[in-house]
Protein backbone atom coordinates (compact mmCIF):
# COMPACT_ATOMS: atom_id res chain seq x y z
CA UNK A 1 0.00 0.00 0.00
CA UNK A 2 1.08 3.59 -0.43
CA UNK A 3 1.11 6.12 1.88
CA UNK A 4 1.55 9.93 1.46
CA UNK A 5 3.60 11.22 4.77
CA UNK A 6 3.13 15.18 5.02
CA UNK A 7 6.52 16.50 7.23
CA UNK A 8 6.17 20.29 6.48
CA UNK A 9 5.21 21.03 9.91
CA UNK A 10 8.50 21.77 11.93
CA UNK A 11 10.57 19.17 11.36
CA UNK A 12 13.38 21.15 9.47
CA UNK A 13 12.58 19.52 6.27
CA UNK A 14 13.42 22.46 3.19
CA UNK A 15 12.83 20.01 0.65
CA UNK A 16 10.90 16.86 -0.68
CA UNK A 17 8.24 17.85 2.31
CA UNK A 18 6.25 15.11 1.40
CA UNK A 19 7.35 11.47 0.80
CA UNK A 20 5.59 8.18 -0.86
CA UNK A 21 6.34 5.32 1.21
CA UNK A 22 5.68 1.74 0.20
CA UNK A 23 4.23 -0.69 2.95
CA UNK A 24 2.56 -3.90 3.34
CA UNK A 25 -0.82 -4.16 3.58
CA UNK A 26 -1.58 -4.06 7.62
CA UNK A 27 0.76 -1.98 8.26
CA UNK A 28 1.04 0.73 11.61
CA UNK A 29 1.55 4.53 12.10
CA UNK A 30 4.69 2.19 14.24
CA UNK A 31 6.06 0.86 10.94
CA UNK A 32 5.53 3.89 8.92
CA UNK A 33 7.43 5.82 11.81
CA UNK A 34 10.22 3.12 11.78
CA UNK A 35 10.59 3.26 7.62
CA UNK A 36 10.80 7.34 7.63
CA UNK A 37 13.78 7.43 10.10
CA UNK A 38 15.50 5.27 8.44
CA UNK A 39 15.03 7.27 4.90
CA UNK A 40 15.87 10.49 6.70
CA UNK A 41 17.26 9.44 9.60
CA UNK A 42 18.42 13.48 9.79
CA UNK A 43 14.75 14.03 11.09
CA UNK A 44 14.30 13.17 14.88
CA UNK A 45 11.09 11.30 14.57
CA UNK A 46 11.20 10.11 18.39
CA UNK A 47 8.34 12.64 19.72
CA UNK A 48 5.92 13.30 17.24
CA UNK A 49 2.09 14.07 16.79
CA UNK A 50 0.51 11.93 13.98
CA UNK A 51 -2.52 12.80 12.22
CA UNK A 52 -3.98 10.60 9.81
CA UNK A 53 -6.60 12.06 7.26
CA UNK A 54 -6.34 15.03 9.74
CA UNK A 55 -7.45 12.97 12.54
CA UNK A 56 -5.21 13.22 15.45
CA UNK A 57 -4.26 9.71 16.76
CA UNK A 58 -3.03 8.72 20.63
CA UNK A 59 -1.76 4.79 19.93
CA UNK A 60 -0.31 2.87 17.10
CA UNK A 61 -2.99 2.60 14.18
CA UNK A 62 -3.30 0.22 11.21
CA UNK A 63 -2.98 2.44 7.94
CA UNK A 64 -4.60 1.90 4.74
CA UNK A 65 -3.61 2.42 0.82
CA UNK A 66 -3.77 5.92 0.62
CA UNK A 67 -3.79 7.66 3.64
CA UNK A 68 -2.17 10.89 4.42
CA UNK A 69 -0.02 11.22 7.47
CA UNK A 70 1.19 14.10 9.15
CA UNK A 71 4.14 14.47 11.57
CA UNK A 72 4.43 17.24 13.99
CA UNK A 73 7.16 17.47 16.16
CA UNK A 74 6.27 18.65 19.63
CA UNK A 75 6.43 22.29 20.33
CA UNK A 76 7.50 24.22 23.27
CA UNK A 77 6.38 27.38 25.02
CA UNK A 78 6.86 29.72 27.08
Amino acid sequence: MRITVDLSHGTGMHEDKQLAVELPDGSTTKDLIAKVADKLPQVDLRYVLILVNDELIYVDRVLADGDVVKVFPPTMGG
